[in-house]
């Protein structure tokens, strides 16, 4: 046993002295990425920065607003769609200002720069359904009616017509207002249907025609078809044959026995103004006792069935006793149920015999074609016959040499 014990402690002895320091190992290899980090949170906004300097004033544009009323006649032009025109000194469209699109009421407005004032070179063209109409706007209240489309037809029928010289310029604002309360009037007088732009155009025209010459400065050549409307006259009775018309300025009027013409002043016809119905021709009446009206229109007796059966037709010549013309009316009444459809003819022979010359007519032509609703006529060569001009209101010319 003690033996033993000697060795243990002796072997405690050795183990316990400490070794030196051995060398540093060799480096390790490099460890694999680490995963991303969890995003930071957002930083707190900045301050708001500093006002900048106030800009300089913008300049003021002025404007003016343009309004009116779109009327048919009989309704208002609901949602018509206007357009402001622009237009030549001679009456072609230039540009569109600017457009609108009319109310329940007929109403709109447009506002422009300042530098566009009323004239007569600015118009409105109204789409309705009861077809285009127009106005030139005469002031910044301008109204779209019938009566104002017929003035502006007659002033663009005039500057249309480049041997008159007569521009847009030659018609002021004031000028143009009096002339569309004078188309107003000229309507309601005559009952005139203003759904039928043509019947209204040629009212216009009639009645406003010569006013609408004046203005111009110019005698425009649809001006010699205005014809006045006489006060109702009273009635007389003359015997028909040899019926003979002389006015102030000498013109004479020969009236024969079925309302034509036999030579006119200074063979001006060779027999002239003859009616006919579907080819038959309104009966002579010689003899016969025939109305005159303030003895200045004759007033042929009605005949029955001319041209289709259940037609009355009745002549009326009217010769003013100041004035260079002379009016045919011819009067067709419907005695049946039914429509008729008829062809009237008014025809002559003028008394230039072939040698006239057909000048200025409708539709600014220069020398006349057929279907013209106004013409004139010249003797070539200044034979001695007087000129003449014809206005065909409702009908179309058809002319051969000296025959109309």
């Amino acid at each position: 046993m003690k033996r033993i014990v000697g060795l243990v402690l002796v072997g405690a002895m050795w183990m316990g002295c400490e070794g030196a320091d051995g060398a540093p190992g060799v480096d390790g290899l490099p460890g694999n990425d680490g995963s991303p980090g969890v995003d930071g949170q957002p930083g707190a906004d900045g301050a708001t920065g500093p006002a900048g300097p106030i800009g300089p004033a913008g300049q003021d544009v002025e404007q003016t607003a343009f309004r009116g009323t779109v009327t048919t006649g009989a309704a208002p032009g609901a949602g018509s769609f206007v357009a402001f025109e622009l237009l030549g000194a001679d009456g072609p469209t230039l540009g569109v200002l600017g457009v609108a699109t009319a109310d329940a009421a007929g109403d709109f407005a447009l506002t422009l720069l300042n530098d566009v004032v009323p004239s007569s070179r600015l118009r409105y063209t109204a789409s309705t359904d009861a077809g285009d109409l127009s106005a030139l706007v005469a002031s910044v209240d301008q109204d779209v009616s019938p009566a104002s489309t017929g003035v502006a037809e007659l002033i663009g029928a005039v500057v249309a017509t480049p041997e008159d010289g007569v521009t847009l310029a030659a018609f002021d604002n004031a000028e143009i207002d009096a002339l569309v309360t004078a188309a107003d009037d000229a309507l309601a007088v005559a009952a005139t249907d203003l759904a039928d732009l043509d019947a209204v155009v040629e009212q216009v025209r009639q009645d406003v025609g010569e006013a609408v010459a004046d203005a111009s400065g110019s005698e425009p050549a649809f001006s010699v078809g205005t014809v006045p409307t006489p006060a109702t006259p009273a009635d007389v009775s003359a015997d028909i044959d040899g019926f003979d018309f002389e006015l102030a300025n000498d013109a004479d009027w020969d009236i024969n026995e079925d309302g034509s013409i036999d030579d006119g002043t200074d063979d001006a016809y060779d027999n002239a103004f003859f009616l006919s119905v579907e080819g038959d021709t309104y009966p002579e009446r010689s003899f016969e006792v025939v109305d005159t009206e303030d003895e200045r229109e004759v007033v042929f007796p009605a005949v029955s069935d001319l041209g289709v059966p259940g037609l009355r037709v009745a002549r009326k010549v009217y010769v003013p006793a100041a004035g260079r013309y002379a009016r045919f009316l011819e009067v067709l009444t419907n005695t049946t149920a039914s429509d008729l459809s008829v062809q009237v003819e008014v025809s002559g022979d003028l008394g230039s015999d072939g040698d006239e010359v057909y000048g200025p007519a409708s539709g600014g032509q220069v020398t006349l074609r057929d279907n013209a609703d106004w013409h004139t006529s010249v003797e070539d060569g200044g034979g001695g016959d007087p000129a003449l001009g014809f206005l065909y209101p409702g009908g179309v010319a058809t002319l051969d040499e000296d025959d109309f």
